[in-house]
């Protein structure tokens, strides 16, 4: 088929397939205040749970005196250490903070081919 506007010739098949969307695996970090969401972002599914989590525990540090990120940083057994930047439980999903803390977790996004924005859709959206 094919469709004519304001002069100009445009294949419907063409036209369907810039618009298609397609489906993503990503990171999705969620920053948490309390029980309200403060902050999502999405990282690319490529990067390692390792990754993930060395960037989780920068993003808590930046609600962290620097005092309190060093006594964090100190090695496990130190009489001083403090234990903000040490992973929360044995669950599946990262976690980690005390008191703004974030969490990870891989969802399925679809993304517009064309121009690589989100889509309003989204599949497997599991909310923490």
């Amino acid at each position: 088929m094919i469709l004519i506007l304001k002069g100009e010739q445009l294949n419907l098949k063409q036209l369907e397939s810039e618009n298609r969307m397609t489906k993503h695996n990503v990171w999705v970090i969620t920053k948490f205040d309390g029980t309200e969401k403060a902050a999502v972002w999405e990282v690319p599914r490529h990067y390692s749970q390792k990754e993930v989590e060395q960037i989780m525990q920068r993003m808590v540090c930046t609600d962290l005196s620097p005092s309190e990120v060093l006594n964090a940083s100190r090695r496990k057994g130190y009489p001083l250490r403090a234990a903000f930047l040490d992973r929360v439980g044995r669950d599946p999903a990262p976690q980690f903070g005390p008191g703004p803390w974030c969490i990870a977790r891989i969802d399925v996004r679809e993304y517009s081919v064309r121009t690589g924005n989100l889509s309003r859709s989204q599949a497997n959206s599991n909310r923490p």
